[in-house]
């Protein structure tokens, strides 16, 4: 998953993908658009195609982070609640 912030408006096609979308203005929410200052969260393979990997090889977002599928996947250990024995009177 990458974490992403758009350098040039454009539209995409794919933009149900986008996880976590942040409006740099709320104004602009026109589904399927993108504005320079928007941020967002995508799978690595949307990013690549976003960075340039395209057919008009033009880079329209910056990667602000990246983090690994296998992160992703593992889930917090919880620890059971130990019983404490009460005392008497």
């Amino acid at each position: 998953m990458i974490k992403a912030e758009v350098i040039v408006d454009f539209t995409l096609g794919r933009f149900k993908e986008l996880k976590n979308i942040q409006r740099k203005n709320p104004s602009n929410n026109q589904e399927g658009y993108l504005y320079e200052g928007d941020t967002f969260e995508c799978e690595e393979e949307l990013g690549k195609y976003l960075t340039g990997e395209n057919a008009i090889k033009k880079t329209v977002i910056r990667v602000l982070s990246v983090t690994p599928k296998e992160e992703l996947k593992v889930e917090p250990k919880i620890e059971p609640k130990k019983k404490t024995a009460k005392k008497r009177k």
